[in-house]
């Protein structure tokens, strides 16, 4: 695909919120990790991001708040650290577990091997994370919110949570888009949030 609809696909997303992608560290997976860093600029236009096809646009990129979505400053600080990517083979179960709401508690309850985190009607924390006896960090609790992106491999997520507003994030490297993809995440936060903003970026 060529330079020019790359740039579509960033400068609807990231000019939307009113902001640059936030400036990512090297090296760190998808699981919670910054992406490597991202070369190129996105372009800006009222124009450009007319002329993006709605059928690349999934509806999960967007924000749950009323009017204009919230700004994030993208401090280090507002950084959310305890961040889980669902195994491949839950997502259609989670897929649903989202349906209406793009994010969901898990709530704690006493099985016969101790107490766990459970999703409504899929199961486990663990098994949904395909594995593992990982607990949230003391104090936290952990949520299942909605994903998206465009390039799996070349980029990562990057969680924040400010003003009890959440953004929901994926950066990536690439020189062709392709239509959104949809995952989903587990995420320790102190309190549920009270608005959710889901996006995706793309840079050369």
């Amino acid at each position: 695909m060529s330079k020019t609809m790359t740039s579509l696909v960033m400068a609807m997303f990231l000019a939307a919120a009113g902001a640059a992608p936030e400036p990512p560290s090297a090296g760190e997976s998808r699981k919670g990790g910054e992406p490597p860093p991202a070369k190129g600029k996105a372009r800006s236009t009222a124009k450009e991001r007319e002329k993006l096809p709605k059928e690349y646009i999934d509806p999960w990129a967007g924000t749950t708040a009323q009017g204009q979505a919230p700004r994030f400053s993208r401090s280090p600080s507002t950084k959310v650290e305890w961040v889980r990517e669902v195994a491949v083979s839950m997502m259609a179960a989670c897929e649903q577990v989202l349906k209406e709401k793009s994010c969901v508690p898990l709530d704690l309850v006493e099985e016969r091997s101790g107490p766990c985190y459970m999703i409504p009607r899929v199961g486990s924390m663990e098994k949904v994370l395909g594995g593992g006896k990982e607990k949230p960090p003391e104090g936290m609790k952990p949520y299942l919110v909605r994903a998206v992106y465009f390039q799996p491999l070349t980029g990562g997520f990057w969680i924040h949570l400010e003003d009890g507003n959440l953004l929901v994030s994926h950066s990536c490297l690439g020189n062709f888009w392709t239509p959104m993809k949809r995952t989903a995440l587990v995420v320790a936060l102190p309190s549920e949030p009270k608005t959710v903003t889901v996006r995706c970026s793309m840079a050369e």
